[in-house]
């Protein structure tokens, strides 16, 4: 078996892939949630001259700083990484490893072989494959990319028998 992937991202789109992770859309909810109910609150003491107690002001500076300063902070580092130029990834599945090669603007080509069981977790998205080597090192992959589900649906089959738990 031989099945390659390559795929090619703009630093936009790699901040995406990056920030389109559970966890960061569940706290986003949450703290959208609390949130609005702040401003209700906000508005309602306000309006009747009461005082606003400090933990929620300390928790809108950490709403603003992780809504705000984050993802903007994210797409600043990908973007000094790729540069003007896309952030490439071409992946050759074969039996018993992978073939990785990564290309972007500002750094040298890298080529590698790895073994199925260095892939610690797979994030299977609406357009994305995203292999997490390690909680900050991923790998993403184009779904459009395979040459048919069929080969998409047999790389994830094959991953997800070899990843450690």
């Amino acid at each position: 078996m031989e099945i390659k992937n390559e795929t090619s991202l703009t630093y936009k789109q790699l901040s995406k892939v990056a920030l389109d992770t559970k966890r960061h859309k569940i706290i986003k909810t949450l703290m959208l949630l609390y949130g609005s109910s702040f401003v209700y609150q906000f508005f309602s003491i306000y309006t009747s001259s009461g005082e606003i107690d400090a933990f929620s002001i300390g928790f809108i500076l950490f709403v603003l700083f992780y809504l705000i300063w984050v993802p903007l902070r994210t797409k600043s580092l990908y973007k000094n990484y790729c540069g003007n130029s896309n952030f490439s990834v071409s992946v050759t599945f074969k039996d018993d490893d992978f073939t990785l090669s990564t290309n972007t603007g500002n750094i040298i080509n890298a080529t590698g072989t790895l073994k199925y069981e260095t892939i610690s977790k797979v994030d299977i998205r609406k357009e994305y494959i995203v292999l997490y080597i390690s909680k900050m090192e991923f790998i993403p992959l184009d779904k459009k990319n395979f040459r048919s589900e069929e080969e998409m649906n047999e790389v994830i089959t094959i991953i997800k028998s070899r990843i450690k738990n």
